[in-house]
């Protein structure tokens, strides 16, 4: 398991754990929802920085044209996305989070298939 896909386990994990967020996305999702969608740059910044840290070792790997600070920005954004609207997935399932990882977040971002080391 990489650790892309250990860190989304664990943000799902907290999230659907964590009582006041729960709270809060219950009563009052006018406030918390546009910080996850459209308003997302500050929190989209911070997991595209994760992101970076480790796809900067793989940037001999990526496919032609693609930058690490524009793979980690759109790996993000994608990220962001399956997070707010998991849509079939389901992101508590490993394997389900280790498919995602490969078919959808890095495909396209790499020449070959990704390794993303520990």
């Amino acid at each position: 398991m990489t650790t892309v896909e250990e860190a989304i386990l664990f943000a799902r994990r907290a999230l659907s754990q964590h009582a006041v967020f729960q709270k809060v996305l219950e009563t009052e999702p006018d406030t918390l929802l546009p910080q996850l969608t459209v308003d997302d740059s500050r929190l989209r910044g911070l997991v595209a920085a994760f992101l970076q840290t480790h796809l900067e070792p793989e940037k001999d790997s990526l496919a032609s044209g693609v930058t690490v600070e524009g793979a980690a920005d759109h790996v993000a954004r994608l990220l962001m996305s399956f997070m707010s609207a998991e849509g079939s997935w389901d992101l508590s399932d490993p394997a389900q989070v280790h498919k995602l990882v490969r078919t959808e977040l890095l495909a396209g971002v790499f020449a070959e298939k990704p390794v993303l080391r520990r």
